[in-house]
């Protein structure tokens, strides 16, 4: 069986990740986290929520997320 070789994702567009109370901050956060470093040139995230503990889970991930 031959090993298949998977290519990087080039995204050329400025593109804009929105996620919106808990389910979509989650939503944002596990994108974010699957995007490899080569991937998020023209990438950006932004979660918005009223939950203080939704976002501090989102802050503390890791990726490069705003938080409202």
């Amino acid at each position: 069986m031959s090993k298949e070789m998977l290519k990087e994702n080039i995204v050329d567009a400025p593109t804009l990740f929105v996620g919106v109370g808990g389910t979509g901050s989650d939503i944002v956060r596990m994108v974010a986290e699957m995007c490899k470093p080569g991937e998020v040139e023209n990438i950006s995230f932004v979660c918005l929520d009223t939950n203080v503990n939704d976002l501090t889970n989102v802050e503390n991930s890791g990726a490069k997320i705003y938080a409202v």
